[in-house]
C-alpha cells in the first residue's frame, strides 16, 4: 500500500486528524519492532532492486507518516 501510493502521505495531511493520528501511532508502534524494516522489505515485489527500493522509497514515506502523530 505505501510502496505504490506516492500520494498517501499528502492523503493523510487532508484526512482528518483523528485518522492521521490512528495511522501515525500504529505505524509507529510497528515500525519499533525489530524485524520490521525486513517484514516490510519482504512485502515488496522481489527483485535485485528490492532493498535499494525499501531504503529510497518506502522507508522515507513510512517515517513521514509517523512524523504525523
Amino acid at each position: 500500500m505505501i510502496d505504490g501510493r506516492e500520494e498517501l502521505g499528502d492523503e493523510l495531511i487532508a484526512a482528518p486528524t483523528e485518522l492521521r493520528e490512528y495511522a501515525a501511532e500504529e505505524l509507529g508502534a510497528l515500525s519499533l519492532d525489530e524485524a520490521f524494516d525486513a517484514a516490510a522489505e519482504g512485502a515488496l515485489k522481489g527483485g535485485p532492486e528490492t532493498r535499494e527500493r525499501f531504503e529510497l522509497v518506502v522507508k522515507p514515506r513510512i517515517e513521514r507518516i509517523v512524523g504525523f502523530a
